[in-house]
């Protein structure tokens, strides 16, 4: 299951969307997604497991149809210490977690009284 998840998560990222939805038992029978993650294959980077648990950092790389090889390295994770979000993004996760299990009025009251509007 842990390699198939992963295979999903590098499809999702790969430009289908990340957000909660995107975990449903119906995302993940979606063929569009099924197709792109058969393509992915996880293999282990001795960089990232080297600061693993300490960051979580990650390597994409791809080869097009044309053969061509590219690469993207994350070595400090967004929203950890060293990648801190913004005060609007982390406003925006709060509000698509807080959707999906707090009353709307609750909602507001958990943000607190100095919390900017979103």
């Amino acid at each position: 299951m842990g390699l198939h998840a992963t295979s999903i998560c590098g499809a999702v990222g790969a430009g289908l969307g990340v957000s909660h939805e995107d975990f449903t038992d119906a995302a993940a029978r979606d063929p569009r997604r099924l197709a792109l993650a058969a393509l992915v294959r996880c293999v282990e980077d001795e960089r990232c497991s080297a600061s693993f648990p300490h960051a979580f950092p990650a390597v994409l790389r791809v080869t097009t149809r044309t053969g061509e090889e590219l690469e993207a390295r994350v070595e400090v994770n967004r929203g950890g210490p060293g990648n801190p979000l913004s005060h609007e993004e982390l406003a925006r996760k709060f509000h698509d977690n807080a959707v999906r299990s707090l009353p709307e009025e609750r909602r507001g009251r958990a943000r607190g009284p100095n919390a900017r509007p979103s």
